[in-house]
């Protein structure tokens, strides 16, 4: 949701900028609330700046390149997910306490990140409860910051992948899980899991979408995945929805 904010308010798209900001704080995102002064600092000089100005979204390279670089944030995980690591722990830590919002969210979401390798590491078959664990750490990884989500190996990652099928499976056939937190979650690892494939992860969004309208993380990631695709007209679409 701040992804998505900075790079509205980058395009002049200053009221819905706003509202995602807003969106972002009221769920709770700390790194938002710590950041409201700045944002509404900077959203005053857009204001000003744009007295009197126009703006056409489709038709100016500039706001391409502002979602070029969203892109590239986007599917970073996907090119460094089979390297070494490139967040040490201790020096994100080091940075954040000397007052680095960035490096306090990215060390958020690695903690929860290696939580949830630690315990894929446990053991070769993982129980109903070691699953549904690794699913919830590996999610809030995701949702603090999914670049964050390093898998160290390919064989690692079919591992994951296969743990989510199964939970899949699970929250299909128990009536008791059907649009539960731990159905929500295996959705934010499926898409992650999927973000180099675009236009499978739409289509598999507009389900999450009207089983989650509430949770905004789907609505983001569906703007991302049209902004992947070029779709800018629609990535907008989204974060009017």
């Amino acid at each position: 949701m701040m992804n998505l904010a900075d790079v509205l308010l980058a395009i002049n798209e200053l009221e819905i900028a706003r509202t995602w900001f807003d969106r972002a704080c009221e769920a709770g995102n700390l790194y938002a609330q710590a950041q409201r002064n700045e944002f509404e600092s900077r959203l005053r000089q857009k204001q000003q700046t744009n007295v009197n100005s126009s703006h056409n979204f489709s038709q100016t390279m500039k706001e391409v390149n502002i979602f070029s670089d969203f892109i590239q944030a986007i599917t970073m995980m996907d090119s460094l997910s089979h390297k070494s690591s490139i967040y040490d722990l201790n020096t994100l830590i080091e940075h954040a306490e000397r007052g680095s919002q960035t490096a306090e969210k990215l060390s958020n979401a690695l903690r929860h990140c290696n939580v949830a390798l630690n315990i894929l590491m446990q053991s070769e078959s993982l129980s109903n409860e070691q699953e549904t664990l690794f699913i919830h750490e590996f999610a809030q990884c995701c949702r603090i910051e999914h670049i964050a989500a390093e898998i160290p190996s390919i064989e690692i990652e079919k591992r994951i992948i296969r743990i989510i099928d199964r939970v899949f499976d699970r929250c299909s056939y128990d009536s008791n899980i059907v649009n539960s937190q731990l159905d929500e979650d295996v959705r934010v690892c499926y898409v992650v899991l999927h973000m180099d494939e675009p236009e499978l992860n739409l289509r598999f969004l507009d389900s999450c979408k009207q089983n989650y309208p509430k949770s905004l993380i789907f609505h983001e990631f569906h703007a991302a995945m049209n902004v992947l695709l070029g779709r800018f007209e629609e990535a907008l679409n989204d974060a009017h929805a």
